[in-house]
């Protein structure tokens, strides 16, 4: 059985998808999987695909997820990994060029994070797939906390990829240069949101947030900011603000 961390992107969200660069948490709790009895995975999932490609059987592993399939958290990329340590692949870049031979959507980014980030530790991962970088970049110490929510609202990402999506002017920039993460969010955020990239549900909480006073920035994570709320703050008292938007916090983390 291997263990493969949780994935949230905090910057580069559709940039990674021409090549560009991304900074993704790598985070607990921990996704399970293995060959033997248990469910498997749907033969069309990219774990299923995978499998049939190269002669094992998709119905033939377990999988544990401790997000109860609510999204948003790289389930998806974990049971590929799954399958790819079955086949003795472990190298993130070589795993990640096993994605790409199968003509898969999407960037494959979380498949590299997870398999280059320990599965129950805090990891702030930087990816550049243009210059082959993969590396730990933690931030410079902030003295706040780094919150996530899950909306508990679920986007068909493979579809929403499937729409003409916007170039984001200057968002490679941030990602690349900028290494205060309290503006390289609140900048970012405002890039995705002048493109019409945040969702409808999290646009309402994240408007509804800037009355906290605590909190210095915030922004939706992954596609369409849908399933995963970001929130960088001291002492902010959320509480309230989440039930009000029906929002479950999954970490809370000093940076």
């Amino acid at each position: 059985m291997r263990a493969f961390p949780s994935k949230t992107f905090l910057l580069g969200e559709y940039l990674v998808l021409e090549g560009g660069p991304a900074l993704v948490l790598a985070h607990p709790p921990a996704f399970h999987g293995g060959q033997g009895p248990g469910a498997g995975f749907a033969p069309a999932s990219p774990a299923g695909r995978l499998a049939l490609a190269r002669g094992l059987d998709p119905k033939q592993f377990f999988f544990k997820d401790p997000h109860a399939g609510r999204g948003g958290f790289g389930a998806s990329g974990a049971e590929f990994l799954t399958v790819a340590h079955a086949l003795g692949c472990g190298e993130p870049w070589q795993t990640w060029e096993l994605y790409r031979e199968l003509g898969l959507p999407g960037s494959g980014t979380d498949i590299l994070v997870q398999a280059f980030a320990p599965a129950e530790k805090i990891s702030f991962v930087y990816v550049d797939q243009e210059t082959r970088t993969l590396e730990l970049r933690p931030p410079a110490a902030l003295g706040l906390e780094l919150t996530l929510f899950h909306t508990q609202k679920k986007l068909a990402t493979h579809e929403h990829l499937a729409t003409k999506l916007p170039s984001l002017a200057g968002a490679a920039a941030i990602v690349r240069e900028e290494k205060n993460l309290v503006r390289a969010v609140r900048a970012y955020a405002e890039i995705l949101e002048s493109n019409g990239l945040v969702a409808t549900h999290s646009q309402a909480a994240l408007q509804d947030l800037k009355a906290e006073p605590t909190v210095q920035a915030a922004k939706g994570c992954g596609a369409m900011g849908s399933d995963v709320l970001l929130v960088l703050g001291q002492g902010a008292k959320l509480e309230p603000w989440a039930k009000r938007h029906s929002l479950v916090e999954v970490l809370r983390v000093p940076i």
